[in-house]
């Protein structure tokens, strides 16, 4: 009698642990997705780097495969780079890290395009100009769906502008085209970035006026990114 009402409760038991585990799964699941979109609404809106950076540096250590492995990878080197700790990035944004998935064009692409902005930074044109042409072959042989393809292709388009600024320096085109990109920035983040190349450009043509206008943008919403450093940097230069 005993075994036989062992026997019965057993199925309970299993079923409570599922349950408990399921409930485990589910909280862990909603709390990651609530600490990701905070630490990309951070970034996003606030300029503020940080919170991405541990959210990517922790999803490094909790999860091993290879597409989380690079994710986590592409993120915490976009973080770093916003911060200007630029050799840091180039370590986590390093090419050998796609052998690991091949044929995922898309962590590829990714990858490419933080890589190029961080040599954007360092002034070097022709680096740059490496990783724009490697997520460009990525690009055109890739499977993405529309939304994502415009999106890269957009991103493309802007770091291409951006390594024209460093080739060519500031003229009429260039300084029109991040005009184009400020009207249609979504993020403060975004923002941030095409006022400081647009501050550059009025200086370029001794617009001092205009050029504090970018600049105090920069320095008013910047908030822990390094755009902002240089913009105080730059708009001290101007006072002197």
């Amino acid at each position: 009698t005993a075994l036989l009402l062992l026997n019965r409760r057993e199925p309970l038991s299993v079923i409570l642990l599922c349950l408990l585990l399921l409930a485990y799964f589910l909280f862990f699941l909603f709390f990651s997705l609530s600490l990701s979109r905070r630490a990309f609404r951070a970034w996003n809106e606030e300029c503020d780097p940080e919170p991405l950076l541990d959210f990517s540096l922790n999803d490094l250590k909790r999860y091993s495969s290879p597409q989380a492995q690079i994710t986590s990878h592409c993120n915490a080197g976009a973080a770093l780079h916003g911060l200007g700790r630029f050799q840091e990035a180039l370590e986590h944004l390093d090419p050998t890290l796609l052998t690991k998935v091949p044929g995922g064009k898309e962590y590829t692409i990714l990858l490419w395009l933080n890589r190029s902005a961080v040599f954007y930074d360092l002034a070097q044109p022709e680096a740059m100009a490496h990783c724009l042409s490697m997520a460009e072959q990525a690009l055109a042989t890739s499977s993405l769906k529309p939304a994502q393809r415009a999106l890269c292709a957009a991103v493309l388009e802007q770091n291409r502008l951006a390594c024209r600024l460093l080739t060519e320096g500031p003229g009429p085109e260039i300084e029109a085209g991040y005009q184009r990109l400020l009207s249609a920035a979504e993020t403060t983040q975004e923002r941030v970035s095409r006022h400081f190349a647009l501050a550059q450009c009025a200086l370029a043509r001794e617009d001092t006026a205009t050029a504090r206008e970018h600049l105090d943008y920069v320095i008013a919403h910047g908030n822990k990114l390094f755009a902002r450093a240089k913009a105080l940097e730059l708009l001290s230069s101007l006072s002197l």
